[in-house]
């Protein structure tokens, strides 16, 4: 009887936890709510930048970046 009271209430909690992706429709299950996955990904981006250089795009890098992928996305 307490196995089942224990699925019952994980399986309960599961379906509580999904939700669907507005842009997709597709089901997802969250674990951890937006805001704190928010929070840590904020974090984690000022750490990066702390450690790294960030590059700014220059005329000559974005022509660059054009030159690559502009062919590709004419071809038909």
């Amino acid at each position: 009887m307490k196995k089942i009271a224990l699925l019952l209430v994980a399986g309960t909690g599961l379906i509580y936890a999904c939700s669907r992706v507005p842009i997709t429709g597709r089901s997802q299950l969250n674990l951890i709510p937006e805001a704190t996955m928010q929070s840590m990904a904020l974090q984690e981006y000022q750490t990066f930048l702390s450690q790294n250089k960030a590059v700014s795009p220059t005329p000559a890098r974005m022509l660059k970046w054009c030159s690559v992928w502009a062919p590709a996305s004419r071809k038909r």
